[in-house]
């Protein structure tokens, strides 16, 4: 009996197991083709990401080709344009060139009619400045910091220049730079006349102390052309201040008159042959006296500021001109293109800077500087 029992439940243990066995094996045939099939589709994604990235590299390569080919045209492009402005530096050199020996021919024509070396080379250099700009100041315009706040300067080239004060006044500006102070060539510019009412216009030089309420040529060591026919703060060969007075070649002072070979003092005065006596002064050979004496063109104010007379300009148009030879220090002004006749001087020693002055509203002028073409010929100086 107790083996019976043993027997049966021995067989149903065993039962069991194998009810075990079938269920794992169940298990695992459910198992595999589920790990297949996602193992697969990892496989996909995995090839997928793969020939994408062979995309990418195919893609990279090409454009790193092209990128070479850029450079290398890029290469061949830079060195065209290396290639060009030499070209255009040796086309510079030679026009530069053939301009030089133009000049020796001329200097040779001329130098076949001066009288001296000094006259010579006095004309070299104008020369000099005529054909290749020595002298001129590249890029000038007027000074926003040295002007009078009743100007203003029109446009971002600063060369336009109107009086927007109320009535009349003397408004000056400097320009921002001086003229050159080599010892050589010739400084010069222009100034149009674009609108001038009753009042003068004075173009000219002027140093830095130059005061803006004040007119250049009438203010202390500036030099000036007016509208009104004025060429002012200028000594003139023969013609010299002696103590508020003038001291012409050939006479001397004799108790605050003057006595001239040929002449006699008469009633505190003094009396020459062909003159006469004008409020305390005198006039000699068609001249007469502003505040001095006039000798050889040449006046003093009461201030003793000499002067000499020239011809007026102010027409809507007008160029004037004003320069100065830098070796000589002589100094000249231009009207329409013309040079006036003047042998003017710059005895100042201080550094010296383009000015004009305007003392009517809505007066305007325009400066030019260069290296625009100027009215004046600089080549006809001498």
């Amino acid at each position: 009996m107790e083996t019976q029992l043993a027997d049966q439940h021995s067989k149903a243990v065993e039962d069991e197991l194998e009810k075990c066995r079938e269920e794992i094996m169940k298990m695992h045939g459910e198992l595999k083709p589920n790990w297949l099939e996602n193992g697969d589709a990892e496989f996909q994604k995995l090839e997928a990401e793969k020939n994408a990235l062979v995309t990418k590299q195919a893609v990279f390569g090409r454009q790193q080709m092209l990128n070479s080919q850029t450079l290398q045209k890029m290469q061949v492009l830079q060195t065209k344009i290396v290639d060009l402005e030499n070209r255009k530096l040796m086309n510079d050199h030679q026009t530069l060139k053939k301009k030089v020996m133009k000049l020796e021919e001329e200097q040779k024509k001329m130098l076949l009619r001066m009288a001296t070396s000094e006259e010579a080379n006095v004309l070299m250099k104008a020369l000099l400045v005529g054909e290749l700009g020595i002298g001129l100041v590249p890029k000038n315009c007027w000074d926003p910091t040295a002007c009078h706040p009743d100007l203003i300067l029109i446009e971002s080239e600063r060369l336009i220049v109107q009086h927007t004060g109320t009535g009349w006044g003397w408004r000056s500006v400097l320009a921002e730079k001086s003229i050159p102070s080599k010892k050589i060539g010739v400084f010069y510019y222009e100034v149009t006349i674009l609108l001038v009412k009753e009042n003068p216009v004075f173009i000219g030089l002027a140093p830095k102390k130059m005061v803006f309420d004040a007119a250049v040529g009438w203010f202390v060591g500036t030099y000036a052309y007016g509208s009104r026919g004025l060429i002012l703060g200028h000594e003139v060969e023969g013609c010299h201040q002696v103590e508020g007075g003038n001291e012409v070649e050939g006479c001397h002072q004799v108790e605050g008159g003057n006595e001239v070979e040929g002449c006699h003092q008469v009633e505190g005065g003094n009396e020459v042959e062909g003159c006469h006596q004008v409020e305390g002064g005198h006039e000699v050979e068609g001249c007469h006296e502003v505040g001095g004496h006039e000798v050889e063109g040449c006046s003093y104010d009461e201030n003793g500021r000499p002067f000499i007379n020239a011809e007026y300009f102010g027409v809507k148009g007008d160029v004037v001109g004003c320069g100065i030879n830098l070796a000589t220090r002589q100094m000249f002004y231009t009207k329409n293109g013309r040079r006036l006749d003047s042998k003017l001087l710059v005895t100042s020693a201080e550094e010296l800077f383009p000015c004009i002055t305007l003392s009517d509203f809505d007066s305007k002028i325009q400066a030019n500087f260069g290296p625009d073409d100027f009215k004046f010929k600089i080549a006809e100086l001498i």
